[in-house]
């Protein structure tokens, strides 16, 4: 996941950002309800702390899948 992210940022368009995006977004959910599932080792202000961080990661992978501006391709 390292390697592909960083190839990302080296060469960033659309067309590589998606695929990316969407494992990250698959990984990160994933990640997500593992932790929520184990919350119950840790205190309150921990478990926040967990899903809140998680959280984060999980939109962040999200706004990867997102169109940007002047990403649409116009018609021949």
């Amino acid at each position: 996941m390292a390697v592909v992210s960083v190839w990302a940022v080296a060469r960033p368009s659309a067309q590589v950002f998606a695929p990316v995006g969407l494992g990250r977004l698959i990984f990160n959910v994933l990640h997500f309800g593992y932790h929520v599932r184990h919350l119950g080792r840790y205190e309150d202000v921990d478990s926040a702390g967990n899903v809140v961080s998680l959280l984060v990661v999980v939109v962040l992978a999200a706004l990867l899948l997102a169109p940007t501006r002047g990403s649409r391709e116009t018609g021949p």
